[in-house]
């Protein structure tokens, strides 16, 4: 039930990795844009791929709010592994390296789903 668009919407498109990701309504308004212009959407029909795109965010939100503390869990299984191979100059490094991209994990998440 989770199409394409909807895993779109979990990108959080971003112009490029300094940028802040999009909301959820600039996504939506981003990607009709997109679709009315690649495939010539009526009124009608753009009119329903808002409500779809809305209704598959709100699914999307829920899915993650369920699966997000198991997905942490394996994340953080993977870097303490990761860590366990690094000297303690390199553990120092790369969690650097692991808080930015959990900062930037966490501004898509309020970004997608507020």
């Amino acid at each position: 039930m989770f199409g394409g668009a909807a895993h779109r919407f979990y990108a959080a498109l971003v112009t490029d990795a300094d940028s802040r990701p999009l909301t959820a309504a600039e996504w939506r308004q981003q990607y009709t844009n997109e679709l009315q212009l690649e495939l010539d959407l009526s009124a009608d029909q753009v009119a329903d791929l808002q409500e779809i795109l809305v209704e598959n965010g709100q699914r999307w939100c829920d899915f993650w709010a369920v699966a997000g503390p198991e997905l942490d869990d394996v994340r953080q299984e993977g870097s303490d592994r990761i860590k366990s191979i690094l000297s303690a100059e390199q553990q120092q490094k790369y969690q650097v390296i692991l808080d930015e991209r959990e900062r930037r994990r966490e501004e898509k998440k309020r970004a997608a789903c507020p």
